[in-house]
């Protein structure tokens, strides 16, 4: 059985403002955990403050020491890591610290909480400088200056690496890409001075508004794209996947005091969403949570949801064993083609999937 706060689902996540981290900001949260797996997924007190690599040290909230997991992944806003001994101690209640003194330090023992929708990627416009290298290009139009929208974080893929690994865009000098005569193509990120060859750059505004020169756009070459300075924010997501929750009836949802809808892509934690005791009386329920394409896997994605039966104690929600299939369906993530979107949705009990 695994502990769930109310305020803790994919429609609440935890954040804070980026700043010095003082000793009560340095505790990240439990969000799932796969005891036959031993992958943990953790929401860090401030994005990107565990990284690959690190050991984390994890407490129960009232300070009992539990193990160590291993992280594996990075996404900023969450991570992706493992408890090698597949440790039954772990639940949704959990504490997560890089060093057994953040926890003891700590005056408040519970992660500040925030909406979910302020780490939705939302979309800023930058001044940038594009450069065409083609031979055949005008000299008055091979270096433009122009605007493009950006998310705050992006995601690439490494060449000859098979997951995407995300990227705030302002640690982004610039991108490379190839035009092939009819489209861009990615082939580099420079960061922080380094170089890193890419197979694919999660990022539509480039492939839909650069082209080079009509004077020499049947000409294969380089394109370069140098971040100059950020506008403002827009209204608007970029490069996300919406998941819409629409339920009717949620008061036939009897037999439990709260429900967790999972969804998981290719087995790894995707999102979650609590139906708790007050959202059952009403007629119905709805939400939406948008997801980075980085959180999934380039190519084929295997989608799964369920929904999961809980118990409430006080401001906690217990996970129970009862679990009943949503749905099953396959998403394919192409470089350049993220227009996709998830649904669930019916009466009570009677849910389905749908991928778009």
């Amino acid at each position: 059985m695994r502990l769930y706060s109310k305020y803790f689902s994919a429609g609440t996540m935890l954040l804070i403002s980026i700043s010095a981290v003082q000793a009560e900001d340095k505790l990240g949260k439990i969000w799932n955990y796969n005891p036959s797996t031993g992958g943990v997924t953790v929401i860090p007190p401030v994005p990107g403050y565990f990284n690959i690599g690190d050991v984390l040290h994890v407490f129960t909230e009232d300070g009992k020491p539990i193990g160590k997991i291993h992280v594996n992944r990075s996404f900023h806003t969450k991570v992706d890591a493992v408890s090698k001994e597949k440790n039954p101690d772990i639940d949704r209640s959990s504490i997560v610290v890089k060093h057994p003194k953040d926890f003891a330090k700590s005056d408040k023992k519970r992660p500040s909480i925030i909406s979910y929708r302020d780490i939705e990627n939302r979309a800023r416009g930058w001044s940038v400088k594009v450069q065409f290298s083609g031979k055949t290009c005008s000299p008055d139009a091979k270096t433009q200056a122009r605007k493009l929208d950006f998310a705050n974080a992006i995601g690439y893929r490494e060449t000859g690496n098979n997951y995407y690994r995300p990227v705030k865009l302002s640690s982004i000098e610039s991108f490379m890409y190839t035009w092939d005569g009819q489209k861009l193509a990615a082939k580099s990120l420079k960061i922080s001075g380094k170089t890193i060859e890419t197979d694919e750059i999660i990022s539509s505004s480039p492939l839909k508004m650069i082209k080079p020169p009509s004077s020499c756009r049947d000409e294969i070459q380089d394109v370069s794209i140098t971040l100059k300075k950020s506008g403002s924010p827009r209204k608007s997501l970029i490069d996300v996947i919406p998941l819409e929750i629409k339920i009717d009836k949620p008061s036939k949802l009897k037999g439990h005091d709260a429900y967790i809808i999972k969804i998981f892509s290719n087995q790894k934690f995707l999102a979650d969403y609590i139906i708790d005791y007050e959202m059952m009386k009403r007629e119905n329920v709805s939400g939406k949570i948008n997801l980075p394409v980085y959180y999934f896997s380039p190519g084929m994605n295997q989608i799964e949801a369920v929904l999961v039966g809980a118990k409430a104690d006080g401001r906690l929600i217990r996970e129970d064993r009862t679990v009943s299939k949503i749905g099953s369906s396959t998403l394919n993530i192409e470089a350049g083609n993220y227009n996709h979107s998830l649904a669930i949705s019916g009466k009570g009990k009677r849910l389905k999937m749908e991928v778009k």
